[in-house]
């Protein structure tokens, strides 16, 4: 039985989550947790930088996990989208979620032919983009 815990103030990216929550309503705070601690690592880890993806999600624009099928199928061959090559870059239909409206633009898993997927940069307000729902 714990009689009493102390816990140190949080630092770190635990008091910018907090003060993000308690400045902001709820739904932009989320998503700007979402936007730091989720997109900004991945774009980091997995594009190089500077470039495109960088700069997509470069401020004032934030971005999404687009990352999650309609359907509960695990594993990478749930793909939400489909990409299919088209001149220069790639042409791309299915669904995904995402979290809220806040967003100007998600990261999401594309399903090439065979054994290949990438993740690209899906604009909100690009042409052929259609938001339904939240």
């Amino acid at each position: 039985m714990i009689e009493r815990l102390e816990v140190a103030p949080a630092v770190g990216p635990a008091a910018e989550v907090e003060s993000l929550m308690s400045r902001l309503p709820a739904m932009e705070a989320f998503a700007e947790v979402e936007h730091r601690f989720g997109v900004l690592p991945l774009v980091d880890a997995c594009f190089a930088t500077p470039g495109p993806a960088a700069a997509a999600v470069a401020p004032p624009r934030r971005g999404a996990l687009g990352l999650f099928t309609p359907a509960p199928e695990p594993g990478w061959e749930a793909a939400a989208v489909v990409g299919e090559t088209s001149g220069a870059g790639l042409l791309l239909s299915g669904e995904v979620r995402l979290p809220g409206p806040a967003a100007d633009g998600a990261l999401v898993l594309v399903r090439l032919e065979g054994p290949e997927h990438r993740l690209a940069w899906l604009d909100h307000g690009a042409p052929g983009v259609e938001r339904r729902g939240s």
